[in-house]
C-alpha cells in the first residue's frame, strides 16, 4: 500500500497536540492561533510538513501570501502532496508571482493519484490570466483523471463560453 502523503499521515510525537489544535483552530476560522501554532513547532522541528503547511493556510487565511510562500516551499519540498503545491501556488499567486505560481500548479497536476483542486486552480489561474483555451485544457486534464468531476464540468463550461 503507498504511503499518505505527510500532511494526511496519522500523527504521533512531541508536537502532535500542539498540531492538532492548530488544525482546530483553522476549522474554528482563528487562523491567528494557528498561526502561533504551527510557528512554535517549526522553531524546534522546521522540517515539520504538517506544522509548514498548518502555517501557511494560517497565513494566507490572514491573506498575507508573501509570508505563506517560504513555509509552504519548504513543507512541498519535502513532502511532494500535490495538496501542499496547490497551496504554495496560491501563495506564490498572491504574492504577485504568476509565472512561479503557474509552474507549481502544473507540477502538482502531474502528482498520482490526480488532486482535482489542483486542476480547477490552474484552470483558475490561467482564466484570469484570459488564456481561455489553455484554462479549458487544463480543466479537461483533469476530468480525464478524477473521479471528481462535478466542479471540472462546471468550470469547463464556465470557460467554453468565454472562448
Amino acid at each position: 500500500m503507498p504511503k499518505a502523503p505527510p500532511s494526511v499521515q496519522v500523527r504521533s510525537g512531541p508536537h502532535s497536540r500542539t498540531l492538532e489544535d492548530a488544525e482546530h483552530a483553522l476549522r474554528l476560522g482563528r487562523p491567528d492561533e494557528a498561526e502561533r501554532l504551527a510557528a512554535q513547532v517549526l522553531k524546534s522541528e522546521r522540517v515539520n510538513v504538517l506544522a509548514g503547511r498548518l502555517l501557511g493556510t494560517a497565513l494566507l487565511m490572514q491573506d498575507r501570501p508573501a509570508e505563506a510562500v517560504e513555509p509552504l516551499q519548504r513543507a512541498a519540498r519535502r513532502s511532494g502532496d500535490p495538496a501542499i503545491e496547490t497551496l504554495l501556488a496560491r501563495a506564490l499567486a498572491g504574492a504577485r508571482r504568476p509565472d512561479e505560481s503557474l509552474a507549481q500548479l502544473r507540477q502538482a497536476t502531474t502528482r498520482r493519484p490526480p488532486l482535482p483542486q489542483a486542476f480547477v486552480e490552474l484552470g483558475d489561474q490561467l482564466a484570469a490570466l484570459a488564456l481561455f483555451e489553455d484554462a479549458a485544457v487544463a480543466y479537461e486534464a483533469g476530468l480525464a483523471l478524477t473521479r471528481e468531476t462535478q466542479v471540472l464540468r462546471v468550470a469547463v463550461g464556465y470557460v467554453r463560453v468565454r472562448l
